[in-house]
């Protein structure tokens, strides 16, 4: 009888760190899919604003007004504007 009982602990047992695996390795799953979704987001913004920058650049829009209403020093305006000209 005590071995049986010492079975079903240990099953028992195995079967707790099997779920504690699988819910791990699902927060994982997750984790990485919302730090890709946060980076791709990212990407997304940065192409979306620098395309919006060589556009009103190429409108003739003055610098220092596509600086203010894109929140880019005019540095990084003329970073962009430069590489789309190479």
């Amino acid at each position: 009888m005590e071995e049986m009982n010492d079975y079903y602990r240990y099953d028992m047992k195995a079967d707790e760190i099997k779920n504690r695996i699988a819910a791990g390795a699902v927060k994982g799953k997750v984790e990485g899919l919302m730090e890709g979704l946060a980076e791709g987001e990212a990407k997304g913004k940065a192409e979306t604003t620098r395309n919006m920058v060589l556009e009103l650049s190429r409108q003739g829009v003055d610098k220092s007004i596509i600086a203010t209403a894109t929140k880019l020093s005019l540095e990084e305006i003329e970073r962009f504007t430069t590489e789309f000209r190479s």
